[in-house]
């Protein structure tokens, strides 16, 4: 956050002084882009785990929707194997304790 309102004082620092110099306001965003470069060239592991954890972000994302459709899909399967006569009944039984009670 420090380096957003860093950025936005020196941009309008920078703009202040493109209007003494009657430079134009791109020359002065052309500026501080460069001025940006060289700051992401000089922080590279900060700048390298940031990249990586926005590309993690990312990845994970579609991850989380895929589990979450996945166990909806399930929730939706057993809902439909619950027998509408006693729909209050959710207990487990194992194969050989069905095979018993049958």
């Amino acid at each position: 956050m420090k380096f957003f309102i860093a950025l936005a004082v020196y941009y309008r620092q920078s703009e202040c002084r493109a209007l003494e110099s009657n430079r134009s306001i791109p020359a002065a965003l052309q500026e501080t882009f460069w001025i940006a470069l060289d700051t992401l060239r000089s922080h590279k592991l900060r700048t390298f785990l940031t990249l990586l954890g926005v590309f993690l972000g990312i990845l994970a994302y579609p991850g989380k929707l895929d589990a979450a459709v996945d166990q909806t899909r399930e929730v939706l399967r057993r809902r439909r194997s619950v027998p509408y006569d006693r729909p209050d009944d959710f207990s487990i039984q194992t194969n050989a304790e069905a095979v018993q009670s049958s």
